[in-house]
């Protein structure tokens, strides 16, 4: 009966004395760091209190996963409130191997088809979208074998209902070799994967962009324009009627052709013969001035056609451009909904993947 009654009085002291601590899977890490000293004086912890404590197993587990060795902890301090407890900690441990300690930074891509991600893609776990653990300005912050002496402190929050633990006393961001090479890695693969997939889009604008202009012609050539030299009557200017007709029919069907396919070669023979004539009927006569106007209409008329054909031409090569570049624009767009579906990764980015996530050290 006394057995009995003791053991009942001491549930009920036990149960007034503290809060019951959650899982360590519930446990935040907060601002405040654990001091490197060691307790002076005895264990401020009854034996009734040690009960509100977490499990030693629980305590220690927690702290090796934040990277120490653990090799031996004992409660020296508990403090109840009117909102709930803070137990500490007297924490002996040793840093297994050594530590880095790494900023994160903006990602600033130099090529200009990869500026537009630099706000959607997630390279490394735990770090907003377009940044990127600096691995290259990585600082030793502890050596493997340091022997540490701290006290480290928790505090369950009933009103709240959180658990909050010292930070350690390195701070955060802390990392192993292992771990800043494989930092490295995700970088590099979150990349090489992005530029994989914007350089597919280009090659399928591309192809698009070539099979189009493949079915414009080419400019045409220019033309062939008449002579003004003057030789008048008598002068020695070929005379013979058909040769110069025949002359001018044959440039004007070129050009003709070039404008508008067979009825465009016949309005261009009609002109070169026109031309021909021109020259032929003209030069006969010794009036140089209506001359020369005649052959200055049938060269702007030949250089018109020419320059109406060109412009038609270039505006269907102007239309290309501008469906490429939507098209391209269109593709880049869906590949960036596509990594917003895929929280900020690509597939064989190395991002998300379980063996390549680097677990950040909070020492």
């Amino acid at each position: 009966m006394k057995k009995f009654l003791l053991v009942l009085a001491a549930g009920i002291l036990l149960t007034g004395c503290g809060s019951k601590f959650p899982s360590p899977d519930k446990w935040v890490i907060g601002n405040d760091r654990a001091q490197e000293r060691e307790w002076s004086g005895p264990s401020k912890v009854s034996w009734i209190q040690s009960w509100s404590l977490p499990k030693e197993s629980q305590v220690v587990a927690f702290l090796e996963k934040s990277g120490l060795k653990i090799g031996k902890i004992e409660p020296v301090d508990f403090q109840k409130n009117k909102t709930g407890v803070t137990a500490t900690y007297q924490v002996y441990a040793t840093v297994p191997t050594r530590l880095y300690r790494m900023t994160s930074r903006k990602w600033n891509p130099k090529e200009k088809e990869l500026k537009r991600f630099g706000s959607s893609i997630v390279f490394n776990p735990g770090l907003p979208a377009g940044e990127a653990w600096d691995t290259q300005s990585a600082e030793i912050a502890a050596d493997a074998g340091k022997k540490l002496t701290f006290t480290w402190k928790i505090t369950q929050d009933d009103v709240y209902k959180t658990t909050t633990t010292d930070a350690l006393v390195f701070g955060n961001n802390l990392f192993t070799e292992q771990q800043v090479r494989d930092s490295q890695a995700q970088t590099a693969n979150a990349i090489a994967g992005l530029q994989r997939e914007v350089n597919d889009i280009e090659k399928q604008v591309a192809d698009y962009k070539s099979s189009q202009l493949a079915q414009v012609p080419a400019d045409p050539p220019r033309p062939g324009l008449l002579s003004k030299k003057w030789g008048g009557s008598g002068s020695g200017e070929p005379t013979r009627t058909g040769v110069r007709a025949v002359g001018g029919a044959a440039a004007g069907a070129g050009i003709g052709a070039l404008a508008g396919g067979g009825n465009g070669a016949a309005i261009g023979a009609g002109a070169g013969l026109l031309g021909g004539l021109i020259y032929d009927g003209v030069s006969k006569s010794n009036d140089r001035e209506d001359f020369e106007k005649k052959v200055d209409a049938e060269n702007n008329r030949r250089l018109a056609d020419w320059n109406a054909s060109r412009k038609q031409l270039v505006a269907r090569r102007n239309e290309i451009d501008k469906q490429a570049a939507e098209m391209e624009n269109r593709l880049l767009t869906e590949l960036e909904a596509k990594i917003a579906a895929n929280s900020g990764t690509l597939p064989g980015s190395g991002v998300g993947t379980s063996g390549d996530q680097p677990t950040k050290v909070n020492l």
